[in-house]
């Protein structure tokens, strides 16, 4: 091996309750540091989730709920974490991945610390081993170099694999003449040259923007990123990801247009892939319906309508993005407030199945007051979201409080129903704030950062962006969009909060 490494490395792998790192948990983490290919120290932990971990997590990592009882909470070992890493060159296989939850973690506990410096085996396979595997898993390349240590997804194993991949891949021809981890990273970041020179791409501007692939006229995959020349370089880089490799591979065109900020570029995106559905994208082809719940003079059973005011509508709550969303809230509501749940309405002189299995009002009943009902159920639904902040603590409670007495299966219950009605909530807040333009701050700040928003409608301002993507009729909004583009707005400023 030719490459020297000035600091320690230090191999590290997790085992996770999930694939999300502000939801899921670290259940076990294992580090190897390493000095002139000798093992020098370790830390393994498997972590107290005070919950359940899913059963196929348990079947994939041979980690059950027992196995943690007598472990450490992960934030009590967080400063341990950060001591093993300190002053040390981070290696893994999928680092990213890791490297979200430790991130999350650290965060979650107002800890400061860097990843700066890492090697990531899944983009070194991608560079060396590009076709000479069928795939860049861990166990596939485990197997194309015959490592003495198996990929088990057992946190020990993994690193110990890693580290032989490593050993292996370092001695690769195409890395001949590098000789440490700067040029190292160079090579793995930068543009295949035959590449580069199929899009013929010069200088990369530095500032945000869109970038659109095709091939000739035929849309590949439409892109945004706060820094154009970053991102490009990742999709032609040597370690490119399949994905990229896909775009490329059915592109000859490369089109970039530069934005002024962020927000720009993430608005223009959304537009475009609406507009010109490339093959490769695919979320944001077509808009997502918008619906409100209802509750109507004439009917005891809430309704989802695509309409915003109806005949007969004596209450609404929305506007919500996505029918299983709105259905997953018109069934909080009537859990909640024990509202009519009857599919059919029969005279019955006792109460319906559906009344009894989701303890609520039956309409089939010939005793049922249609009119008293609707009344007091509009009250109860003008009562809830009038205390919805409140209400919304008091899921965190019993959330809490159930978990507190093993109760998983109803501390998950109610902690969807928190997640979906605060999700809701959230964003008809922001609509509301919008539409009445009683925010100017905010409104100031939109605008400064190249958008009006007034008459249901989100237009761009940037006359020299507009001019460069003349060919594109980006600028027309329906309502749909409109209120899709109203979210992405407020996602952007809750990501930028002292920007407000």
């Amino acid at each position: 091996m030719d490459i020297k490494f000035k600091k320690p490395l230090v191999v590290l792998d997790i085992e996770t309750t999930g694939v999300n790192p502000s939801k899921d948990e670290i259940i076990e983490l294992y580090m190897l540091k390493v000095i002139n290919n000798e093992f020098i120290d370790e830390y393994h932990s498997k972590f107290n989730i005070n919950k359940n971990i899913p059963l196929f997590i348990s079947k994939l990592t041979g980690i059950y709920d027992w196995h943690l009882k007598n472990s450490p909470e992960l934030k009590s070992e967080l400063n341990n974490i950060k001591t093993f890493l300190e002053n040390a060159i981070v290696v893994g296989h999928n680092l990213s991945f890791d490297i979200s939850f430790l991130k999350n973690a650290f965060e979650k506990n107002k800890i400061e610390i860097s990843f700066n410096e890492k090697i990531d085996t899944l983009k070194m396979s991608r560079a060396l081993l590009r076709n000479k595997v069928r795939n860049h898993k861990l166990s596939t390349i485990s197997q194309f170099f015959k490592t003495q240590n198996k990929n088990n997804h057992n946190a020990k194993d993994d690193v110990l694999t890693t580290y032989e991949i490593l050993m292996n891949m370092l001695v690769d021809k195409k890395l001949n003449g590098i000789s440490n981890f700067k040029e190292l990273t160079n090579f793995l970041n930068s543009p295949d040259i035959t590449i580069k020179k199929k899009f013929n791409i010069g200088n990369l501007p530095d500032s945000a923007g869109v970038y659109i692939f095709k091939d000739n006229e035929n849309y590949t995959y439409i892109g945004k990123s706060s820094n154009l020349k970053k991102r490009i370089q990742s999709h032609l880089s040597y370690s490119r990801s399949y994905k990229s490799n896909k775009i490329i591979s059915n592109s000859n065109i490369l089109e970039m247009h530069s934005c002024k900020n962020e927000l720009e570029a993430i608005i223009i995106e959304s537009r475009l892939i609406n507009l010109l559905q490339p093959n490769l994208n695919r979320k944001g082809k077509k808009l997502t319906k918008i619906y409100w719940i209802k509750l109507k003079s004439n009917k005891p059973n809430l309704e989802i309508s695509k309409v915003v005011d109806s005949k007969n509508t004596i209450f609404q709550y929305g506007p919500i993005i996505g029918f299983n969303l709105t259905q997953n809230i018109k069934q909080i509501l009537n859990s909640e407030l024990q509202l009519v749940n009857c599919k059919k309405n029969n005279s019955r002189t006792s109460k319906c199945s559906d009344s009894i299995l989701n303890n609520s009002i039956c309409s089939c009943l010939t005793s049922f007051d249609l009119e008293n009902y609707i009344y007091s159920t509009k009250v109860k639904l003008e009562t809830f979201f009038e205390n919805i902040e409140n209400n919304l603590l008091i899921f965190q409670k019993n959330i809490t409080d159930l978990s507190d007495q093993l109760k998983y299966e109803e501390a998950l219950t109610k902690k969807k129903y928190f997640d979906y009605l605060n999700k809701v909530n959230t964003f008809i807040n922001f609509y509301n704030l919008i539409n009445s333009k009683e925010n100017i701050k905010t409104y100031k700040y939109i605008k400064l950062l190249g958008l009006k928003i007034e008459n249901q409608k989100v237009s761009l301002t940037n006359k020299n962006l507009l001019e460069s993507l003349n060919k594109y009729p980006i600028n027309i909004s329906t309502t749909a969009q409109y209120i899709q583009e109203l979210n992405l707005i407020m996602q952007f400023l809750a990501l930028h909060p002292n920007r407000m």
